[in-house]
C-alpha cells in the first residue's frame, strides 16, 4: 500500500467561559496517544492506519505547525472524550489511536515554509487553503514541513 500524507488543521475552541487553544488541544491529544476527528470533516472516512499526518494550528495567535504522527487505527466512533478534554467528544466524535508521535520543541511558522509548499498556489491568501479540518498532502509537501 502506498504511503499517504495529510494535514490536520485545528483552531482554538471557545466554550462558555474558557478558550481551549489549538496547541493545548493538540499537545494533550499527542500526550494521550490519540487524535479526534469530526465526522463532518471531508475525507475523514478515507483515513487508514499508517497514514502520516502533520498538525497545523490555524487562526489568530497561531499559524504554525507543531508536530506529526501516524495513525495506529482508522477513525472510529467514540463516546468518551480524552482526559481533560471530555467536552470535545460532542464536536469530534471519531477517535484514532496514534503512533510515531513527534511533538516539535519549536513550532514551525507557516510564514517560514509557505514559499516551499506546492499545494498553496496563492501565497498571499494561503488561509484559503486551510479552511477545512483535513487536507491531503503530497509526500514532497509533507517532507518540507517535517524536515524544515
Amino acid at each position: 500500500m502506498k504511503q499517504r500524507y495529510f494535514m490536520v488543521i485545528i483552531n482554538n475552541i471557545e466554550f462558555e467561559n474558557e478558550v481551549l487553544t489549538a496547541p493545548k488541544i493538540a499537545y494533550s491529544l499527542l500526550d494521550q496517544g490519540i487524535w479526534l476527528f469530526s465526522s463532518h470533516t471531508a475525507k475523514v472516512k478515507t483515513l487508514e492506519a499508517g497514514d502520516k499526518i502533520v498538525i497545523y494550528a490555524a487562526g489568530r495567535g497561531n499559524r504554525f505547525f507543531l508536530g506529526s504522527f501516524a495513525l495506529k487505527t482508522k477513525p472510529e466512533p467514540s463516546e468518551c472524550g480524552p482526559a481533560g478534554l471530555e467536552r470535545l467528544v460532542k464536536l469530534f466524535a471519531l477517535r484514532s489511536e496514534i503512533k510515531e508521535i513527534s511533538r516539535w520543541a519549536e513550532p514551525k511558522p507557516m510564514a517560514d515554509l509557505l514559499e516551499n509548499l506546492s499545494f498553496i498556489k496563492d501565497k498571499r491568501n494561503y488561509g484559503l487553503y486551510l479552511r477545512q479540518g483535513l487536507r491531503v498532502l503530497s509526500e514532497e509537501d509533507y517532507q518540507v514541513i517535517v524536515n524544515e
